[in-house]
């Protein structure tokens, strides 16, 4: 391919595609959001914190297993490859930069979440820290250790994941 046809046809049709999926990436995670909100506040206001934490329990539940599966395997976990998949799931709703890059460790500062900008708006941050308690369990199924002392949904300016193995 020339590099006329790349700059002039290729690159701008790629721009619109690329607006267009993080367009339709922002709606499902406002649609998500609201719907999970209002199905935690009406649990809540019948069946109070205990109901709340059944909830929260229950959207856990899956990676919580996966995660006790694969601490009763044996061997190590690929960081690399688990951050790749990670960064192809954030590609429209988060910004990153991956501060540490090596072979068994990798960390990243996110600095956009959508899913915490939209659970602050709607003023739900206990329930969008649900998504963020997925993190360690992620990681935990794929057999890697995990680190965070920042988020975005508790208001720091980022959120400071590592992920390695030991």
């Amino acid at each position: 391919m020339n590099e006329r046809f790349v700059k002039e046809i290729l690159s701008p049709i790629n721009a619109e595609i690329m607006r267009n999926f993080s367009k339709a990436a922002e709606k499902f995670v406002q649609m998500y959001c609201r719907a999970l909100v209002a199905v935690v506040r009406a649990i809540e206001a019948k069946y109070g914190t205990e109901g709340k934490e059944i909830a929260r329990q229950g959207f856990l539940a899956e990676l919580t297993s996966r995660a006790e599966q694969a601490e009763a395997e044996e061997g190590k976990g690929d960081v690399q490859t688990f951050c790749e998949n990670l960064e192809k799931a954030c590609m429209f709703t988060h910004e990153w930069e991956r501060v540490i890059d090596e072979k068994d460790k990798v960390a990243y500062h996110f600095t956009k979440c959508m899913w915490a900008e939209e659970f602050l708006k709607l003023g739900a941050p206990d329930i969008g820290k649900w998504l963020c308690d997925t993190d360690p369990l992620a990681a935990k199924a794929e057999k890697l250790k995990f680190q965070r002392t920042k988020t975005i949904i508790d208001g720091d300016e980022l959120c400071d994941h590592v992920f390695y193995v030991e």
